[in-house]
């Protein structure tokens, strides 16, 4: 009687586990099937992101291996509960990195960098140059003024103490001194002396006295007769012309002489 009533027992307690699991079993059924039409419905309403597409998938496959899981112990439901919530997470991680990649392959490929362009150079200065200058034009230097030294001044051996007497030679405008023993003669205002065989000419009666080329000597001077000089060279004739009285081109050095005469005059 005992023993049939601890049979009776067990029996009752294996059919109320049986009916537990397959009270479990439905439930699990049961949560897949909503997880599923969620995911469903979930996809249809709007495009789901990668992101979560994997937390709905990680959510179901979490689900499922959780019930697994729990139907071994007789929780079926709560490790579905404990499994989806784990999917869930682990689907959302890996969708993230999914769509992270997604997004880096979708973005666009920046354009290259254009190469740099060397700027040209500037242009180079261009410097007008201004006119010319004007040619220096170098006067050439004055020429040299040579003035000419005055004739020495000769001290001749000759002592006239006072004015003398003069007296016209006569057919000439020449005047000479009888009472002077030397060749001394007056013409032009100047007094002329032929003396050693040179002239002389002075603008006083007695000197000093200065000795003057022949050239320069007046030419009525020269044409006084012989007998009017009172030392004439041993050579000469006692009377007529002197020997240079018709010397040829006398006449073009009388110019000269006359502007020579002017000259000591002024002087």
């Amino acid at each position: 009687m005992l023993e049939g009533h601890i049979g009776l027992v067990k029996a009752n307690t294996a059919q109320e586990d049986a009916m537990q699991d397959r009270k479990q079993e439905h439930g699990m059924v049961r949560i897949i099937g909503v997880l599923v039409l969620v995911m469903f419905v979930a996809s249809c309403s709007t495009p789901l992101s990668t992101r979560e597409r994997g937390a709905l998938a990680g959510g179901a496959i979490g689900a499922g291996t959780g019930a697994l899981i729990g139907s071994t112990t007789g929780h079926a439901g709560a490790g579905a509960l404990i499994g989806a919530g784990v999917g869930v997470l682990g689907g959302a991680l890996i969708g993230d990195a999914m769509q992270a990649q997604e997004q880096r392959q979708a973005a666009p490929v920046p354009p290259p960098a254009p190469y740099p362009v060397a700027a040209p150079p500037p242009p180079a200065p261009v410097i007008v140059a201004g006119p010319p200058p004007p040619p220096v034009v170098v006067a050439p230097p004055p020429p040299t003024v040579v003035v000419a030294p005055p004739p020495p001044t000769v001290n001749v051996d000759i002592s006239i103490e006072a004015p003398p007497r003069f007296v016209l030679v006569t057919g000439t405008p020449v005047y000479y001194a009888p009472s002077v023993s030397y060749n001394y003669f007056s013409y032009g205002g100047r007094y002329y002396l032929f003396h050693n065989e040179l002239w002389f000419s002075s603008v006083y009666y007695n000197g000093p006295w200065t000795a003057i080329a022949f050239e320069y000597v007046p030419r009525p001077i020269l044409t006084v007769p012989v007998e009017y000089y009172r030392r004439p060279p041993g050579h000469w004739k006692k009377h007529g012309p002197p020997p240079w009285a018709e010397a040829r081109g006398h006449e073009k050095k009388e110019h000269d002489r006359k502007d020579h005469d002017k000259k000591w005059h002024d002087d």
